[in-house]
C-alpha cells in the first residue's frame, strides 16, 4: 500500500505542477519552466507505468488466489448481485490512467501542449478516483457481516470537498503571487524571456 501511495504521488504531483507552470507563464508572459517540465514529464513516464503495474499486480493476486476475501475486488471491478455503484468509477480511473500513459510515451509530447495538458489532467483525475472511490470505499463493501451496503457521495460531501479544494487553491494562488513578484525582480526573469532556448512550441 505504501509504495502505491508514493508512486501515485509522483504521478499526480508532477501533473499538477506542469499545469500550474503553464498557467503561470501565460499569466506573466514569460517562457520559463521548459526544463522543469521536461524533468517532471520524465518522472511521470516512469512512475505512471509503475503505478499501473502495481494495480495490475494487485488485481491479479486478488483474483488468482480466490476465496471470500476477493469479494471486495470483485465488487469494485465487476459488481456483485446487481450492486455495481463503483464499477463506472474504477474503470474510468483505469481508462484515464492508461490514456495518460500512452500520451506521455509520445516522444515529442513536449512540443504539443494540448497532448501534455490532456495527459496531466487525465492522470491527476485518474489517480484521484483510484485513491478515493477505488481504494477506500471497497474496503467496506461487503461489510464484515457480508452485507451489501453501497455508498454514493452525498451533496454535502461534494460541497465539503469543493470547499477544501477552494481553500487549498486560494492559499496556493496567494503563494504564487508572491513568488511571481520575486521572479519578476530577479535576473532570471530577463533570461527566461530573452533566451531562444526557452522559446519552444510548448509555450504556445
Amino acid at each position: 500500500l505504501a509504495p502505491r501511495f508514493l508512486t501515485s504521488a509522483f504521478v499526480s504531483g508532477p501533473a499538477f505542477i506542469i499545469i500550474a507552470i503553464q498557467v503561470i507563464r501565460r499569466a506573466i508572459g514569460s517562457n520559463f519552466g521548459n526544463g522543469p517540465i521536461r524533468t517532471l514529464v520524465n518522472i511521470m513516464r516512469v512512475t505512471i507505468l509503475i503505478n499501473l503495474l502495481m494495480v495490475v499486480s494487485e488485481v491479479f493476486v486478488e483474483f488468482y488466489t480466490g476465496g471470500s476475501h476477493t469479494s471486495a475486488a470483485h465488487y469494485l471491478y465487476f459488481g456483485i448481485h446487481g450492486h455495481n455503484a463503483l464499477v463506472p468509477w474504477i474503470w474510468s480511473s483505469v481508462a484515464m490512467t492508461v490514456i495518460a500513459a500512452l500520451c506521455l510515451m509520445c516522444p515529442k509530447v513536449h512540443d504539443h501542449a494540448w497532448i501534455l495538458n490532456t495527459a496531466c489532467v487525465l492522470a491527476f483525475i485518474g489517480i484521484w478516483i483510484e485513491k478515493g472511490m477505488g481504494m477506500v470505499i471497497p474496503g467496506f463493501v461487503p461489510s464484515t457481516l457480508h452485507e451489501m451496503v453501497e455508498y454514493t457521495p452525498s451533496l454535502l460531501e461534494w460541497k465539503i470537498m469543493a470547499g477544501i479544494w477552494a481553500l487549498g487553491l486560494m492559499i496556493y494562488t496567494l503563494a504564487i503571487k508572491i513568488a511571481i513578484n520575486v521572479f519578476r525582480r530577479s535576473p532570471l526573469a530577463t533570461k527566461a524571456t530573452a533566451s531562444p532556448v526557452n522559446a519552444q512550441p510548448l509555450a504556445s
